[in-house]
């Protein structure tokens, strides 16, 4: 976010609600806070803001969150459909003899999905969609997790990538236990 368009927003928004403890640390800590913001996305929550609080009697300067949150709003169930949609198609028995993992959800779908997927149960999970009362449930609950994966940035990004080898010794095992071997 340029300085210049972030100055514009916080100035528009100061003019509207007026706040007495606006001070300059004050907004250094909103600049820090809300740096990642792209200018467009800063521009959309200030204007956001302005318009839902029109015509309220007691409107006060937006907090962080107000401000991030306008910003980069959360998915609607519409928009999580279609990677509900794909877990379920990838997460049917492979030739390679496994069902989807979340290292390939995390790697195809992103890390919103995989913690949500990891967070509602994973592979064993989707695999039981079929009944009749699980899907809406496991959906509903699918959608939740996203949107706080999302909210709260998803914290998988810092694990890297899981190791080749590990995913080869899980195979292995699992491999053996279909089998009937110890």
């Amino acid at each position: 976010m340029s300085p210049a368009v972030f100055a514009e927003c916080v100035a528009s928004l100061a003019v509207l609600f007026p706040h007495p403890a606006m001070n300059d640390q004050r907004m250094a800590l909103y600049r820090r806070f809300l740096i990642d913001l792209e200018d467009s996305e800063i521009q959309r929550a200030t204007a956001t803001y302005i318009t839902e609080s029109a015509g309220k009697e007691s409107v006060f300067f937006p907090t962080i969150a107000a401000l991030r949150n306008l910003a980069r709003p959360l998915p609607t169930d519409v928009e999580l459909a279609p990677i509900f949609r794909d877990i379920e198609r990838l997460n049917r028995w492979s030739p390679e003899g496994h069902f989807i993992s979340p290292r390939e959800v995390r790697d195809r779908l992103g890390p919103f999905a995989f913690e949500a997927f990891v967070a509602v149960g994973g592979d064993s999970v989707f695999q039981r969609l079929d009944l009749k009362d699980n899907r809406p449930f496991v959906m509903k609950k699918f959608f939740e997790c996203y949107r706080e994966a999302q909210k709260n940035g998803a914290r998988v990004e810092l694990l890297g990538p899981i190791p080749d080898r590990m995913q080869q010794i899980v195979a292995a095992t699992a491999k053996k236990l279909t089998a009937g071997t110890p």
